[in-house]
């Protein structure tokens, strides 16, 4: 079986094409796949970065929008930037002000990214490690390991000048390999069968004198690539490693600027990567979560958001009929005491939900009482009855449903809260759902929620927004 939690991800570069790396990680992002390891050089270390900070669709803006709009690459740049490429804008303006890196949610992320960049005087790679938190570092470190030789300036960090990674380690499988992974996903930008002229690349001796181990790393770096591709090849067919590569490469140049051939390329990585997908997912780790709760329709809706991996079953199912006593005074005490209830029993992972309704002019009222608001037998009708009576004399009507959701595992305790807010109707309106829809109007709506279409209320819901939440943190879970 192929454990992805238990994998590497290897990225090549390839300069423009790396568009279709960003289609790859893309559909990784929406299909909450990650990898405890990383390893990325040129084009690919840009990728990796949004990838490891969530940013889905930052790579397509930058690489295809941004550069119609800012025309960041050219000989032009290389007379007045002294780089094909102008990384003022690209590792300083984009970054930190066009469009925000997101520096705090790499720096959450538990996941390890090595960048690779090639020492000029040793013509070694360096397998780099940015810390979140110097912003300035981490976008050095991603433009050393693009500086393409020839076209663009040497990157000095630590004191030690450095270029593109791809001079000296491009496709860096070998080093997940050495860091105890058994297993890389490997996303290549050239189709099955490339391989480089190995004639090698030619220039005249005075370029890069001073660097003599850089200047053999260049003149052998086409054939090196050649030997990698054919351990990849060879690794492909006994099963250590696994490649999401293009079929065709739209026609795409290293320096490529047409946005259609960039889309097109883009959109190709992201059907190979559900390609590969379909391929693997019988093979990912299958996470069985027991919902704590009775409610099959609730259960459905919860499964019908989680990723593929992930399957939701009812206490219920699991032949549990008995329940925790809800005596908690806030919701997440509630909530956890139902998971841990669950949890308990079953020594599986538990996902346990807390809800209510807040009104602001009764102080937070009913809370954490809502569901028995008008007495021990109280119905959904009663509820609401009593609500708008206690209201009638309110002007102040704003009120919130909260949703608290609580995930226990065999390694933590999760906690995660969404809302939804609005406020309350001065009657019943509506044929549809349940305990105060008929009587709650969220912001932006002219209508209650018992008049809302169920799709589009399950959507904007309370429940639904802490379970996005959730779906979103699954990366830092510890099962």
């Amino acid at each position: 079986m192929f454990d992805f939690s238990k994998c590497a991800l290897v990225l090549e570069g390839g300069g423009m094409r790396g568009v279709f790396t960003a289609g790859v990680l893309d559909y990784f992002l929406d299909h909450n796949i990650s990898f405890p390891y990383t390893v990325a050089v040129s084009a690919g270390a840009g990728n990796a970065f949004n990838f490891m900070s969530g940013q889905k669709g930052r790579t397509k803006t930058l690489d295809i929008d941004y550069l119609e709009k800012y025309k960041y690459i050219g000989l032009h740049k290389l007379i007045t930037k002294r780089s094909i490429m102008d990384f003022d804008l690209l590792f300083d303006k984009f970054p930190n002000e066009i469009y925000p890196y997101d520096y705090e949610a790499y720096s959450r992320n538990p996941n390890k990214l090595e960048v690779v960049t090639c020492n000029c005087q040793t013509g070694e790679p360096v397998y780099m490690v940015a810390d979140g938190g110097d912003s300035q570092r981490l976008n050095n470190i991603c433009k050393a390991s693009c500086s393409l030789p020839f076209a663009c300036k040497m990157v000095t960090i630590d004191g030690v000048e450095m270029l593109d990674g791809g001079i000296s380690d491009a496709i860096p499988f070998n080093r997940a390999f050495s860091q105890g992974y058994e297993k890389c996903v490997v996303v290549l930008t050239r189709p099955k069968g490339y391989r480089k002229s190995e004639k090698g690349i030619r220039f005249p001796n005075f370029v890069y004198k001073k660097y003599p181990k850089l200047q053999e790393k260049l003149r052998a770096k086409n054939h090196e690539y050649n030997l990698l591709m054919e351990e990849i090849e060879k690794r492909e067919v006994e099963g250590s490693i696994i490649v999401i590569r293009p079929e065709d490469i739209k026609g795409v140049g290293r320096l490529e600027k047409d946005a259609k051939k960039l889309t097109d390329l883009y959109n190709h990585g992201g059907e190979m990567a559900e390609k590969f997908f379909n391929q693997h997912k019988t093979d990912m780790d299958q996470i069985k979560i027991v919902l704590a709760t009775k409610n099959k329709g609730k259960a459905m809706e919860f499964a019908s958001m989680m990723p593929q991996n992930i399957s939701i079953v009812t206490q219920k199912e699991m032949g549990i009929l008995t329940q925790a006593e809800e005596d908690g005074v806030t919701y997440a005490e509630n909530a956890r005491k139902k998971a841990q209830y669950i949890f308990e029993l079953t020594g599986l992972p538990t996902l346990a939900d807390d809800s209510g309704l807040e009104c602001e002019a009764l102080d937070g009222a009913p809370g954490v009482y809502t569901a028995r608001f008008a007495g021990p037998d109280a119905t959904d009708g009663t509820n609401n009855e009593k609500l708008l009576s206690v209201l009638a004399d309110k002007d102040n009507r704003k009120a919130r449903f909260v949703s608290h959701l609580c995930l226990v595992t065999a390694n933590g305790i999760y906690d995660y809260e969404g809302y939804l807010c609005g406020q309350i109707a001065k009657e019943k309106s509506g044929d549809n759902g349940f305990g105060y829809d008929p009587i709650f109007i969220p912001d932006g709506y002219d209508c209650t929620l018992a008049s809302v279409p169920e799709d589009e209320k399950n959507s904007i819901s309370h429940r639904h927004r802490a379970l996005q939440m959730l779906i979103d943190d699954l990366k830092n879970v510890k099962f």
